[in-house]
C-alpha cells in the first residue's frame, strides 16, 4: 500500500485511514468480493484519443451533438474531475496501462520527439533511434486480464499504440492501422471475437483515433458557422464525433455491451482550440488538454449511475479495473482503486484521502531543444510550471484557466510548489526501459498528417 499520494500537510491522516484504506486499495471488502464473482464475460476499454471531454453530454455539451454518449453516461459512474498526466499520447495511454507516472514508468514521449531525431539521425546515415518502452517488471492492462483468464483482444489507430513502446504486450491479438477510421477497426474486433469460444472471458481494447488531427469532414453532420479556418475546424472535430457515437452505438448493440459488460470509456487528453492561443496538443497543460473523459459501467455490480466530484486520475484506471474483477492492488501502482465509490462501503474514507490527494502533470519536448513542463491539481488548483514562471488558477472559479493567481496566492503557490518539488525528488523513470526503433519515412510523412511534425 502507498500512501505517498497522501498530502505530507496532514500526516494523522494516513495513520488514522491506513487500515481502511489497505482494505480498499487491495480490492477487499464485500463490493470486491462480489466483483469476484460475477466477472462478466466481456471487459470493455475504449480510449479516445485527442477527446475534450467538454464536447460530451454528461460535461454539458447538447445531447443531441452525441447521443449514444449520453446514453452511455446513464448509469454510469461519471468523473467529473478526472485528470490525465500528460498531455501526450504514449506517456498518458502507458500511465492508464500501468497505473504509474510517467516519471516512473519511463514513457515520457511518443513518437513524434523520436521521429523528429530520426529526420537527424538519417541525415547522419543512422538507421535506427533509441525509443522509451514500457517496464517489463509491472504488468500491463491486457496482461493482467490475460492472467486471469480472459482472451485479450486490442486495435488501435495511432501510431504511438504499438509494439515499439510496448503496448501490445499481453494482446492474445493485436493490430495498429495507422490511418484506420472507427468502422474498420470494429470490423476486425468483430472477426476476431467471432472465433472466440462462447464460453471464455474476452478483454477488448479500442484505441480510436478519429477526432484527432486531421480532422476530416463527416457528413452531414459536418456544418460550419462559417468559412473561416478555426470555424472548419471546429466543425470538423465535432462532425467525427458525430461520426464515432454512431459506430460506438453499432458496436455496443452487436456485441450487447450496454447490459453485459464492464465498460470504461476514457481519454487521454484533450484538444486545445485556440483557448489559450494555440491548436492541437503541444507544449501546454491547460485544462482544455488535461482534464478527461473518465466513466465506468459495471452492471454486474448493479451499480446506479451517479456522478463523482473527487480528483481522480489516469493513473487510477488500471487499479480500479482490476479490483472491479477481484483483482488485488500491486505496490508499484501510483494510482489506487475507486471500487468503494460503486457502493457507501468506505466510500468516505475513500474521498477524504482523495480530498488530500495532489495530482501530478508532465510534458516533455526533446526537440528543438529540451523544454519541460510540470503541474499538479491540488483540490481546485491547477499550478503549472511554465516555460516563464509559475502559474496557478482556481479551476472551481475559473474552469478556464484563464486568471493567473500566482503573484496574488503565495501561500497556496508555495503549498503545491513544495508538493511538486517533493514529486520530482522521487526516483524517476527506475522502470523504463529502451528499445531500438528502425527508421520508417512512411511513418514519418504519417506523423506530418497528424501536425505532429512540421
Amino acid at each position: 500500500m502507498d500512501l505517498r499520494c497522501i498530502s505530507s500537510r496532514k500526516p494523522w491522516l494516513v495513520w488514522l485511514l491506513a487500515p481502511v484504506l489497505f482494505l480498499a486499495h487491495d480490492g477487499s471488502g464485500i463490493r470486491a468480493e462480489l466483483a469476484a464473482e460475477r466477472q462478466p464475460r466481456d471487459v470493455v476499454v475504449v480510449l479516445i484519443d485527442t477527446l475534450r471531454r467538454d464536447h460530451l453530454p454528461c460535461y454539458g455539451y447538447p445531447a443531441e451533438e452525441a447521443p449514444f454518449f449520453a446514453e452511455l453516461a446513464e448509469g454510469a459512474l461519471v468523473f467529473t474531475q478526472a485528470f490525465s498526466v500528460s498531455s501526450w499520447t504514449a506517456p498518458s495511454t502507458a500511465s492508464i496501462f500501468t497505473g504509474r507516472y510517467p516519471a516512473q514508468h519511463g514513457v515520457v514521449e511518443g513518437f513524434m520527439g523520436h521521429q523528429i531525431r530520426m529526420k537527424r539521425e538519417q541525415k547522419k546515415g543512422h538507421t535506427t533511434v533509441p525509443i522509451n518502452r514500457l517496464p517489463s517488471d509491472s504488468p500491463t492492462l491486457p496482461e493482467l486480464f490475460k492472467s486471469k483468464g480472459y482472451v485479450t483482444l486490442g486495435v488501435a489507430s495511432n501510431v504511438n499504440i504499438g509494439d515499439e513502446i510496448g503496448f501490445s504486450r499481453g494482446f492474445d491479438r493485436f493490430e495498429r492501422r495507422r490511418e484506420a477510421d472507427a468502422d474498420a477497426l470494429m470490423e476486425r474486433i468483430k472477426t476476431w471475437a467471432a472465433e472466440v469460444p462462447e464460453d471464455t472471458k474476452r478483454f477488448f481494447y479500442l484505441h480510436l483515433n478519429d477526432v484527432h488531427k486531421p480532422y476530416r469532414p463527416r457528413k452531414p453532420w459536418y456544418q460550419p458557422e462559417d468559412e473561416s479556418y478555426k470555424a472548419r475546424k471546429r466543425a470538423a472535430y465535432a462532425s467525427e464525433l458525430r461520426y464515432l457515437d454512431g459506430v460506438l452505438r453499432d458496436t455496443f448493440e452487436h456485441f450487447g455491451w450496454m447490459d453485459n459488460a464492464l465498460v470504461v470509456l476514457v481519454s487521454d487528453h484533450g484538444e486545445e482550440f485556440w483557448d489559450h492561443g494555440d491548436e492541437g496538443h503541444k507544449l501546454s497543460l491547460y485544462p482544455e488538454l488535461t482534464r478527461i473523459l473518465w466513466l465506468i459501467r459495471a452492471p454486474h455490480l448493479d451499480v446506479d449511475g451517479r456522478r463523482i466530484d473527487a480528483n481522480v486520475s489516469g493513473i487510477d484506471v488500471l487499479p480500479t479495473l482490476w479490483s472491479l474483477v477481484g483483482g488485488q492492488g500491486r505496490p508499484e501502482w501510483e494510482g489506487r482503486s475507486l471500487l468503494p465509490l460503486f457502493t457507501d462501503i468506505e466510500a468516505d474514507a475513500l474521498r477524504a484521502v482523495l480530498a488530500e490527494r495532489t495530482l501530478f502533470l508532465h510534458v516533455l519536448h526533446q526537440v528543438p531543444r529540451r523544454r519541460e513542463l510540470w503541474g499538479a491539481v491540488d483540490g481546485s488548483l491547477l499550478f503549472i510550471e511554465g516555460l516563464e514562471g509559475a502559474e496557478l488558477y482556481d479551476l472551481r472559479l475559473d474552469p478556464g484557466a484563464l486568471d493567473d493567481l500566482a503573484k496574488t496566492d503565495d501561500a497556496r503557490l508555495g503549498r503545491i510548489q513544495a508538493d511538486v518539488e517533493s514529486f520530482k525528488q522521487r526516483p524517476q523513470g527506475a522502470g523504463g526501459e529502451q528499445g531500438q526503433y528502425v527508421l520508417d519515412e512512411e511513418l514519418l510523412e504519417h506523423l506530418k498528417s497528424l501536425g505532429y511534425v512540421e
